[in-house]
């Protein structure tokens, strides 16, 4: 089944947002260099979670009967677009 990607996508959404909130606590008393640390490591918590997450996505997308294939993928990216 798909569920061995779901800890990556726990785990990158953790470090992602524990990056942000430890950002979101520094307030003004920031260092250029911190904040470029803390970030690329918020952007990689969220890579992390988007990967597992569109694998599971091919996953789901490769047990679709042949006469819907590809609905499910037109359908997330549908949604993905819409909410950028």
């Amino acid at each position: 089944m798909g569920l061995k990607r779901k800890p990556y996508i726990i785990l990158g959404w953790i470090l992602c947002a524990s990056f942000l909130v430890c950002l979101a606590y520094q307030g003004n008393d920031i260092t250029s260099r911190h904040l470029v640390l803390m970030l690329t490591l918020a952007n990689l918590g969220y890579v992390m979670a988007d990967v597992a997450s569109d694998g599971f996505m091919v996953w789901i997308a490769h047990r679709e009967p042949i006469h819907k294939r590809g609905k499910m993928q037109t359908l997330i990216y549908a949604a993905n677009s819409l909410g950028q």
